[in-house]
């Protein structure tokens, strides 16, 4: 089970993937619900609905991101896992 944050090489390979700059990452960490997954959030739904990874990057990623919508939303967050291979 991994757990806290990710390691700077793993999150550089994962920003890259994801075209992002690093700083647009503003937190990270594994999900260990079984298979461990590395999820990054981004400062908002919008930003996580406008990713157009790469995933040959990471081909063996298990990775997922999220934001948050703004204030009185029907929604709190946009959450992706389908980033995943």
């Amino acid at each position: 089970m991994r757990d806290g944050a990710l390691d700077d090489d793993y999150l550089n390979q994962i920003v890259a993937a994801f075209g992002i700059r690093r700083e647009r990452a503003v937190a990270h960490q594994w999900v260990d619900n079984g298979p461990g997954w590395a999820v990054v959030q981004l400062a908002t739904a919008q930003e996580v609905l406008d990713l157009e990874p790469d995933l040959v990057l990471i081909p063996d990623a298990m990775v997922g991101a999220i934001g948050a919508y703004p204030e009185g939303f029907e929604y709190a967050f946009e959450l992706r896992t389908s980033l995943a291979p």
